[in-house]
C-alpha cells in the first residue's frame, strides 16, 4: 500500500473509530469460534519432520500396506481364560453391530482362514527348520506329486543313513515328522480330521483360533477404526465409542480386565492432552500478563483493554491458521503462550504513546487534526 493509501486508511479510522473497533472485534470473535470448530491439532511425529523425508514416506508407505499398523488394540485379561474369550466374543458382536464407528475387528480366526499364510505367524527358529527340510525334500518331489513326495522323504533318509550322514537340526526334524506326516496321511484318506497341524508350533496357539499374547495371558483384539472428518481427530469418534461399550459393559463382567492401546488410542490420547494443556496455558498466560500490567501500571482499565485487544488477536491468528496450513503441530501449539508473552509488548507500546508527555500524549482530536489534515469528527471544532 502506497503512502496515499495509508494516509486514506488513517483518515477513515480517524472519522469511524467506533465503525472499525466494532468491525475488528467482531472478526476476532468470528475467527476464534472458526478456529475452535475447524482447527486441528495434529500430535503424529511425521508432521514436525514432513512426509516428504524418504524415512517418513518408506514409514507411511509401510503403515498403508499393512493396515494393521494403524488399529485399535483391546486387552482382555483375567483369571478365567473361558470368560476372557466370551467377553471378547460379546465385545466383538457389538463391534461388528455398529459399522458407523467400527471398519470390522480381528481377534480369532481357524487354520482353513489362514491356508499357507500359517507359515507367517511361526517362529523364527521354526521358520529355518522347516526350510532346511523343504530343501532336502522338495527337489525329489518337483514333479511327481504325493507319490513323488514320500519316495524322496524316504530317498533322503535313506542315503543319508547310508552315508554316515545323520545329525543336526534338520535330520531330527526329517525323522521326528516322518511318522506323523504318515499317520495325518493315513488320517486324511480315511476321511478322518488330522490331527497335528503347523498350528502346533505357534507359541501359545488356542485351538479355538484366539489369539493371545507369548505368555498366553492376555487375548488381544485389533479393531479398525472409521474415519469422522467433523472430529478434531477422525479416529476420536471411533476411541470414544469403544471406550464407551469397554465401560458400559464393566458391571456384566467384574473379573475382566479391559485395556486399550495402539498408536491411534496413543495420539486420540495425545491430541486431547495438548489441546487441554494448551488452552489452559494460554489462558493462564494472557491472565497472568494482564495482571502484571495492572500491577506495573497501577491502573485497571488500560491492562484490560491491552488484554482484550491481544485475545482477539490471537483469536485472529488462530482463525488464519484454521484456512493455511489448517491444523497445528506439537511445535505451533506452544508458539501461542510465545504470542501472547510477545503481542503484549504492542499494546504496552501503544498505550504509553498516548501516556507519556509530548507530541503523542495529545488528545485524540489534536492528533487526528494534526497528522490527518481534518479535526476528529467528534470534536466541536468539526461541527
Amino acid at each position: 500500500m502506497s503512502a496515499t493509501g495509508w494516509i486514506r486508511w488513517g483518515r477513515f479510522v480517524a472519522r469511524r473509530p467506533a465503525l472499525v473497533a466494532g468491525v475488528g472485534i467482531l472478526v476476532g470473535v468470528l475467527a476464534g469460534v472458526f478456529a475452535s470448530q475447524v482447527l486441528e491439532f495434529k500430535t503424529s511425529r511425521i508432521e514436525l519432520t514432513g512426509a516428504d523425508l524418504p524415512f517418513a514416506r518408506r514409514f507411511l508407505d509401510l503403515e498403508e500396506e499393512f493396515g494393521d499398523l494403524n488399529r485399535i488394540v483391546v486387552t482382555v485379561g483375567g483369571a478365567d481364560r473361558a470368560e476372557a474369550c466370551r467377553y471378547a466374543d460379546a465385545l466383538a458382536a457389538q463391534i461388528r453391530a455398529d459399522p458407523k464407528r467400527f471398519a470390522g475387528v480381528f481377534y480369532r480366526t481357524g487354520p482353513q482362514e489362514l491356508g499357507s499364510q500359517t507359515l507367517l505367524l511361526l517362529p523364527t527358529d521354526r521358520l529355518q527348520r522347516a526350510d532346511a527340510l523343504a530343501a532336502q525334500v522338495l527337489p525329489e518331489s518337483a514333479e511327481g506329486g504325493l507319490s513323488a513326495l514320500l519316495s524322496g522323504w524316504a530317498k533322503v533318509v535313506e542315503t543319508r543313513l547310508a552315508r554316515g550322514e545323520a545329525g543336526g537340526d534338520s535330520d531330527a526334524l526329517l525323522a521326528a515328522q516322518g511318522e506323523r506326516v504318515l499317520a495325518d496321511l493315513r488320517s486324511t484318506l480315511s476321511g478322518q480330521e488330522v490331527e497335528h497341524t503347523p498350528f502346533d508350533w505357534i507359541p501359545a496357539w488356542d485351538e479355538a483360533g484366539y489369539v493371545w499374547t507369548e505368555d498366553g495371558e492376555t487375548l488381544l483384539l485389533l479393531v479398525a477404526f472409521q474415519e469422522d472428518p467433523t472430529r478434531l481427530d477422525f479416529r476420536m469418534t471411533s476411541v470414544e465409542g469403544l471406550r464407551a461399550l469397554v465401560e458400559a459393559a464393566a458391571p456384566a463382567w467384574p473379573t475382566v480386565e479391559v485395556g486399550l492401546t495402539g498408536k491411534p488410542v496413543l495420539e486420540v490420547d495425545e491430541m486431547a492432552t495438548y489441546k487441554t494443556d494448551s488452552v489452559r496455558a494460554s489462558v493462564i498466560a494472557l491472565v497472568g500478563v494482564t495482571l502484571l500490567l495492572v500491577l506495573a501500571l497501577r491502573r485497571l482499565s488500560a491492562p484490560l483493554l491491552i488484554g482484550f485487544c491481544l485475545a482477539l488477536s490471537v483469536a485472529g491468528t488462530l482463525g488464519l491458521a484454521s484456512f493455511w496450513p489448517g491444523h497445528l503441530n506439537l511445535m505451533a501449539v506452544v508458539f501461542v503462550m510465545v504470542v501472547i508473552g510477545l503481542g503484549v509488548d504492542f499494546g504496552i507500546t501503544s498505550w504509553a504513546a498516548t501516556t507519556r508527555p509530548g507530541p503523542l500524549a495529545e488528545r485524540p482530536a489534536q492528533r487526528s487534526r494534526r497528522r490527518w489534515g481534518r479535526p476528529d469528527p467528534r470534536s466541536p471544532s468539526a461541527r
